[in-house]
């Protein structure tokens, strides 16, 4: 006992080499000492070595299983080392035992938000917060879980109910905005965000998350300078230079353009996640020998990573060497394992090569796994109409999936020409970019930022209410169709995951694409040339089929819509669509948006 006491007054002192002797010492002489094995466990695991000290408290549970506290350090150091289902049974081991253990279930409640079980967390939650009424850290942990699953309303009123009661809590007020951003309202987000600035927080999350609400609600010359703030006081914080450098694109400021990424590449702890940042921008400027190039000035620090290989694949699939991109996303494999995404890239690249089944084999492996991958089936799509497969046209049914409505003239308006006049006013002013979006489709044109549909105005709203319409009317139509084929089917709820407008000028286009992140997408026409009154060159038309992989055109148009003021198209994300360019001094004014599958609403 003597002897312990001796160790623990060592601990308590912070002498740990002193403190890690005397446990040792005597561990040696009474090795089935539960307490000198969890405090010697506790010692290790503040020095960092979690697998050693994880074993040392297992040991002492062995013998002493009635151990609330070491069972919650055990889980602690089972989430250091990344063993979550572990990590969530000792926590609930020490809870089970020490039913009040506020520590233990702030720690189950980290691991299931972090591994996003929201549902779990919050029953967790509020079983706690009845034991703990007045614990603001779970009423933080609560509105944190809202905001994590998507449930941003939920989020943003326990956010004021905490900050109606603690008003200085900082972090709170900085998640609240967040959250307000992620709700689609930038603006209050912005305002919430600089009040926290003035109050003296100076943190690069503050000015990152300022930038984006700013970007949000169209001020993207205010966006920049937030950003670059954020950048100085966290070079190494990848999104920052990836949002900094789309601004700095999009207002037509080239000669700041990528300069935040070479400023940090020059030092010499560069983190591989800049570089390849880097090496993304340079991919989606076709600069794909620069792309070589620079992942081979770094191939000594970062060959290890599989992105390095991923990165290089991408290039040389760009520079037409087929067989040295397969090479490359081959050892991306062995050293990163394989993910959809990169089966997806595979498939690519096979497809380009004239390898179909190859290209079927990695998509099938996707699709077996996620059937709504809209990429995955686009690609699938390409195989089969390459390789004649009747499948194709079950997929890609045209009469049934795409479909044009007139919209109904909204309320207070005699016709749809004086609606989609004053809405095209409108949103003229919200083109305020100078260059069409780097990572898009459309050439020769501006796209609006942010979510459209959130804005709260007359003419917005006046629009969704007639597309809610036509998206329901599709939505219901899907349900007399098979169930279990494949491709587009109906939902019990949706929503829209993401609206905007685009102004194409003379000679505009949209290259052929899919939407990734959809379910259903579209294109309601407000302003339009002349031009498109010819049926016989057909520009400025809505066009279907037209494949597009690794920048090179696979397959022609199989279908064409003409654009008329008030049409709204619908069809799903997966068929491949673009626009066929125009002549003319007028412009081609639209609005779209994507739809998705709602599986948890925002109750």
């Amino acid at each position: 006992m003597i002897e312990l006491q001796a160790a623990m007054r060592a601990h308590q002192a912070g002498n740990i080499v002193e403190a890690q002797r005397l446990y040792e010492q005597l561990l040696k002489k009474t090795p089935n000492d539960f307490n000198a094995k969890q405090l010697l466990g506790t010692l290790i695991a503040s020095k960092g070595n979690f697998s050693s000290a994880s074993r040392l408290l297992r040991e002492s549970l062995s013998i002493n299983p009635n151990q609330p506290h070491v069972q919650n350090n055990l889980a602690n150091c089972l989430v250091k080392l990344g063993h979550y289902e572990e990590a969530m049974t000792s926590f609930q081991n020490a809870i089970n035992l020490k039913e009040d253990y506020l520590d233990a279930k702030k720690g189950l409640i980290k691991v299931l938000i972090d591994t996003h079980r929201f549902d779990e967390a919050e029953k967790v939650i509020d079983k706690a917060l009845a034991m703990f009424p007045e614990q603001p850290q779970l009423l933080t942990k609560k509105a944190d879980a809202y905001r994590l699953s998507g449930r941003f309303n939920s989020a943003i009123e326990v956010y004021e109910e905490i900050l109606r009661t603690y008003p200085s809590l900082k972090n709170v007020r900085h998640n609240y905005a967040v959250a307000l951003r992620l709700n689609e309202q930038p603006r209050q987000a912005a305002n919430e965000l600089l009040m926290l600035i003035n109050d003296g927080m100076e943190n690069y999350q503050v000015y990152h998350n300022l930038g984006n609400a700013l970007a949000d609600s169209g001020s993207l010359e205010k966006a920049i300078p937030a950003f670059e703030k954020a950048i100085s006081l966290n070079p190494y914080y990848v999104d920052t230079h990836k949002n900094l450098n789309d601004a700095l694109w999009e207002t037509g400021n080239e000669s700041n353009f990528l300069n935040s990424y070479k400023s940090v590449m020059q030092a010499s702890d560069c983190p591989p996640s800049i570089i390849f940042s880097y090496c993304e921008f340079l991919l989606r400027l076709s600069q794909f020998s620069l792309v070589i190039d620079t992942l081979n000035q770094y191939a000594s620090k970062f060959r290890e990573y599989a992105q390095h290989f991923s990165l290089k694949a991408r290039a040389n699939r760009g520079l037409g060497k087929l067989e040295e991109a397969i090479e490359n996303l081959q050892i991306a494999l062995t050293l990163g394992g394989i993910s959809k995404e990169q089966r997806i890239e595979f498939s690519e690249t096979y497809i380009l090569a004239g390898e179909l089944q190859a290209a079927e084999k990695q998509l099938d492996c996707v699709l077996e796994k996620d059937s709504d991958n809209q990429l995955a089936l686009a690609y699938i799509g390409t195989c089969w109409r390459l390789s004649n497969n009747t499948k194709y046209r079950e997929l890609n049914n045209y009469e049934n999936y795409i479909r044009e409505y007139l919209i109904q003239i909204p309320e207070g308006f005699h016709s749809l020409e004086e609606f989609c006049n004053e809405l095209s006013k409108y949103l003229t002013q919200l083109h305020n970019t100078k260059i069409q979006p780097l990572d898009q489709t459309l050439h020769h044109g501006t796209q609006t930022r942010g979510n459209l549909f959130s804005i709260q105005h007359d003419l917005i709203n006046a629009l969704k209410k007639q597309i809610d319409y036509c998206v329901q009317d599709y939505n219901n139509r899907l349900k007399d169709m098979m169930p279990d084929r494949l491709g587009i089917k109906s939902v019990e709820s949706y929503k829209y995951s993401g609206s905007w407008s685009v102004n194409l000028q003379g000679n505009g286009y949209h290259n052929s694409h899919v939407h990734p992140m959809g379910w259903l997408s579209s294109v309601f026409y407000v302003d339009l040339p002349d031009v498109v009154n010819d049926h016989e060159e057909k520009q400025g038309w809505l066009k279907f089929g037209e494949s597009f992989v690794g920048h090179k055109k696979l397959t022609s148009a199989e279908k064409e819509i003409q654009p008329v003021v008030g049409k709204l198209v619908l069809f799903p994300s997966y068929i491949w669509h673009g626009t066929n360019s125009f002549s003319s001094s007028h412009r081609r004014l639209t609005v779209a948006f994507d739809v998705v599958e709602d599986s948890r609403r925002n109750l």
